[in-house]
């Protein structure tokens, strides 16, 4: 078999407006916008087969006609070919349109809903959960001793069944015979893959393949699907322990977990109920921090895909200031410097972006003057000094107290139900002054990390929902920002963000984005829209580069 010698196919046709997927109902009905946790589904279902060497390209077929699609230059949507067919009346139309545009001898059907997790081979297959569920609404395959497997439709009535494996809905075949079974396939047969399933196995050898099954549109599968997805960093591993129902955590940087550690260690009770609770390690745990688990999702995936509601969002953002305020009134406070969070940061992480491997865009911005969505702006080092200027005064004359140190979105849980709030990923630093506890910094840091999720829109950045063209000095930016987005940002204005004055809030907001660079030296686009934002967020042009 050759290296190059299977396209996936992604069908994502229909509508999402009627499904039940997620905490809400999401903000786009096209399923190209189907989320996966914070990200796009599509993205981490590219992601996944482009690890597949065999794999060629990952195709995304839509039959859709209006213009509700992402644009095809999004980030998220980078090394996937969007192929447009006519509007079909099921998926197996959709699919038996797409197979001509085709350049491989292989190809893997993979639903948008479904997240993979088996590698793409050349054979005929049907993969299948490996845990036996009761069936609901969905197909799947019995293993009747002495007479094979029998396929079980959706549509049939489940009473009295015994469990049965869940049908992924992800094939494996050659083309031209996935061409000529669609062809063969009666018409009211075509809403579901099953039947695709049971005459590729039936007729023509089929293997049956169990794997974990990872959907993003059922109940019975929302908890194995969320856990398949845990976050995990260049320096952070975690894993979930489904005995305990525990998340352990591990890192090549012990010091920073230690110190993560005893920052949860102590805090007092009023603010530790606020974090997962601590559980013991088991033998070969004792360098890792192990943490129940919570099932919420963040509110970065909520702000950037779900419509909760403007009702609880105001009871978050009354939450979160009330939770702040618990940190406010921990300890007492005291005026100091905290140059270490501002200035200083800026500076060490500066001189480590040059240091390492940079995108010639970044070089080429560093001493020269770059122009964002047809306005010319000063050189980024420029930027950087004048930034560093005013970071003095504001820095010098800080008010000290416990912080969580990282209060982005994507360090926020949220049951969108009843609004209740954890916090996980303190940052838990050990301040420079030696008579200072760890957690100690600037009473604003909170703040402004919240500002630069919801003003600065890092959450889109940073799970590629932004579209980022540059040629030379000259660069084209679009962030996507939720429908809600000018409306949390006036109400985080009212309840929480007031209390900073809006050039503070400026200042200090574009510094964490231009001090954050070196940390996303993987994704050279991803760094370049970062360092864009940071320069327009410098000179209060951000809304030029907002698109909802």
């Amino acid at each position: 078999m050759d290296r190059a010698d299977i396209s996936v196919l992604v069908p994502a046709g229909g509508s999402l407006a009627a499904r039940t997927l997620g905490p809400a109902s999401p903000w786009h009905e096209d399923p190209l916008w189907l989320p996966a946790g914070s990200g796009l589904a599509i993205e981490r279902i590219a992601r996944f087969y482009r690890q597949c060497p065999s794999v060629t390209e990952v195709l995304a077929v839509s039959d859709r006609i209006d213009d509700g699609a992402p644009s095809t230059d999004l980030h998220g949507l980078n090394g996937v070919r969007l192929l447009r067919v006519p509007p079909q009346h099921h998926i197996c139309g959709s699919i038996a349109a797409a197979l001509p545009a085709l350049i491989t001898a292989w190809v893997v059907v993979n639903p948008i809903t479904t997240l993979p997790s088996c590698r793409a081979e050349a054979q005929t297959a049907i993969l299948i959960g490996a845990d036996r569920l009761i069936r609901e609404d969905w197909s799947s395959l019995l293993d009747e001793p002495g007479r094979g497997w029998r396929f079980l439709g959706k549509g049939l009535p489940a009473e009295a069944e015994p469990p049965s494996h869940p049908f992924t809905g992800i094939l494996m075949a050659p083309v031209a015979l996935l061409s000529a079974v669609l062809a063969e396939l009666p018409e009211g047969e075509g809403h579901d893959l099953l039947a695709v399933a049971e005459r590729l196995h039936h007729r023509h050898g089929g293997r049956v393949i169990l794997t974990p099954w990872y959907d993003l549109g059922h109940r019975a599968s929302v908890a194995d699907s969320h856990r398949s997805r845990l976050p995990s960093r260049a320096f952070n591993h975690l894993r979930y322990c489904r005995r305990r129902d525990a998340i352990v955590k591990s890192s090549s940087d012990e010091m920073r977990l230690l110190q993560e550690k005893a920052y949860l260690e102590a805090l007092p009770p009023a603010l530790r109920r606020h974090f997962p609770a601590l559980l013991p390690p088991q033998a070969g745990e004792e360098r890792d921090l192990v943490m129940e688990a919570l099932p919420f999702p963040n509110l970065a995936e909520l702000f950037l895909h779900w419509r909760i509601g403007p009702n609880a969002w105001l009871a978050i953002l009354e939450r979160l200031a009330a939770i702040l305020a618990e940190f406010a009134a921990a300890q007492p406070a005291r005026a100091g410097c905290a140059d270490w969070l501002w200035g200083r940061k800026l500076e060490r992480r500066w001189e480590e972006l040059w240091r390492g491997e940079v995108h010639p865009g970044l070089t080429g911005w560093r001493r020269h003057d770059l122009r964002i969505n047809g306005r010319w702006y000063p050189p980024l080092e420029g930027v950087v000094e004048a930034m560093q200027a005013a970071l003095g005064p504001l820095q010098a004359n800080s008010r000290l107290q416990l912080i969580h140190g990282d209060l982005c979105f994507n360090n926020i849980l949220c049951d969108p139900l009843y609004t209740c709030l954890r916090l996980i990923d303190p940052r838990g630093e050990v301040p420079p002054c030696e008579r200072m506890a760890v957690g100690i910094g600037d009473a604003r840091y909170d703040l402004i990390k919240l500002n630069h999720s919801l003003a600065g829109l890092y959450d889109a950045t940073v799970n590629n929902l932004f579209s980022c063209r540059p040629e030379g000095n000259q660069l084209e930016l679009r962030l996507h920002a939720p429908a809600n987005h000018r409306f949390l940002l006036e109400a985080a204005e009212a309840l929480l963000l007031g209390t900073v004055p809006k050039e503070e809030r400026r200042i200090l907001t574009a510094s964490l984005f231009l001090s954050m660079l070196p940390l996303h030296a993987e994704d050279p686009a991803r760094q370049i829209a970062l360092a864009a934002t940071g320069v327009l967020l410098w000179h209060n042009d951000l809304d030029r580069a907002v698109a909802p």
